[in-house]
């Protein structure tokens, strides 16, 4: 009896047993990862479209760290390891494991199945680590309780065991139309072209929203030009609706869950202006319900239908600077939390007259803020300029977080000339 007592003692106590030498504080009984639930925010009740805020803290009580996306930011909190990337711990969907959650919020969670990150850097064992994140209703979800389920993942490693860990959210009311597509052929055409020269591009949307499609009347489903919204190309041929609308639906009625057909014809210039090596005329496109709403979009989830023509021509030209094909975007339009955690996306695109991408090249940019919640004119002052670098695509980002409720909006620069002012987003 004292031999077997004294083995267990030194398990716990990190002494010599038998096998070997075990490391103090070591609890080979004790997981490398777990926790216990020790707070949480109460269930939700949502109209469709709405959103609520849901919160959890987790104490640490495993024996190994956790470290959240923070800490690989190059924040580190301030530890000597900064630099070392470290597995992030988040929250995922359980039961079943990695599914896509309907209360997906685009800009807020990490995924369609990882919520927002953690509040903190790293936490220790003991320690307490905080998860908030946004849940947003569909609008064409449908009213009743929806339980959904999440344990914490050490990505790349673990699993921690599902303990249970839900929220109730009741919808109340009925649902909203809701217009929603994805592509369902290829989303991207390249081809190449000689000057003047016409080509046929046909593509295909599911409707996965639960409005009805019809290519007439009020709502007509039109596909249009995107990224900026109604810009006009330079593809545009005279079967054309505008030079934003290349192509109407081909069927009467498309009905949730069927399939949409959109031709259009482009054409390139007759006299392209000359390029370094060739010019490259490039589009996107999404669906417009006209005179309702625009399709839903997620920056980051949505791809859209895609067009790229090459067309030959001399090396006697270098790019310039084209403010009508450059823009500045600032999102997500619906907002975010004013709780110096999430974040908003700054993206400033460059592009020369031919939509071809302004890689390396830095842009100047600044912000107005208004903690009156109002903007109009110049009422609220320009803060200082800020630089950035677009990347080889010719995209410079920037994420912003706010501790307190403003609005926000941006202007840049490039070359001299004032390129645009974003949207203004609601920290709330």
């Amino acid at each position: 009896m004292k031999k077997v007592l004294l083995a267990a003692l030194g398990v716990c106590l990190g002494v010599s047993v038998a096998g070997g030498q075990v490391e103090a504080g070591y609890y080979p009984s004790k997981p490398a990862y777990d926790y216990e639930v020790v707070n949480q925010s109460s269930n939700a009740e949502l109209a469709p479209g709405e959103s609520a805020i849901l919160w959890v803290q987790l104490k640490n009580t495993g024996y190994e760290t956790w470290y959240s996306d923070r800490f690989n930011d190059n924040k580190c909190g301030g530890q000597t390891k900064c630099g070392v990337y470290e597995n992030p711990i988040h929250l995922g969907t359980t039961r079943g494991q990695d599914r896509s959650s309907l209360f997906f919020t685009n800009g807020n969670w990490i995924t369609t199945n990882r919520v927002h990150q953690a509040d903190e850097d790293m936490v220790a064992p003991g320690e307490v680590m905080h998860f908030g994140y946004m849940a947003t209703a569909p609008t064409s979800l449908a009213g009743g309780n929806y339980r959904e389920y999440f344990a914490p993942v050490i990505e790349g490693k673990t699993w921690m065991a599902d303990k249970g860990l839900y929220w109730d959210i009741l919808i109340k009311g009925e649902p909203k139309e809701t217009y929603q597509a994805e592509v369902v052929t290829p989303n991207y055409f390249e081809y190449d072209l000689q000057a003047g020269e016409t080509q046929e591009v046909k593509f295909a949307f599911r409707n996965t929203g639960n409005a009805t499609w019809y290519n007439g009347g009020q709502g007509a489903i039109h596909l249009a030009t995107v990224n900026p919204k109604d810009n006009y190309s330079d593809l545009y041929f005279d079967s054309w609706m505008a030079p934003n609308r290349p192509a109407y639906m081909e069927e009467q009625v498309v009905r949730p869950g069927e399939i949409g057909h959109f031709a259009m014809v482009a054409q390139t210039p007759d006299e392209p202006i000359h390029g370094v090596g060739g010019n490259r005329y490039y589009d996107e496109y999404w669906l417009v319900a006209e005179g309702v709403t625009w399709f839903d979009y997620y920056w980051g989830y949505t791809e859209p239908a895609r067009l790229a023509i090459n067309v030959p021509v001399d090396d006697d030209y270098e790019p310039m600077f084209d403010p009508d094909n450059s823009f500045i975007n600032l999102y997500p339009e619906s907002g975010v939390s004013a709780n110096g955690a999430d974040e908003a996306v700054l993206e400033i695109v460059l592009r020369d007259q031919r939509n071809n991408p302004i890689a390396n090249t830095k842009v100047r940019f600044h912000e107005q803020s208004c903690l009156s919640l109002i903007i109009e004119g110049d009422e609220c002052a320009w803060d200082q300029y800020e630089y950035g670098v677009t990347d080889s695509e010719g995209v410079f980002q920037k994420y912003i977080t706010k501790d307190e409720q403003q609005l926000v909006k941006y202007r840049y620069y490039y070359d001299g000339m004032v390129g645009g002012e974003s949207n203004q987003i609601f920290f709330y």
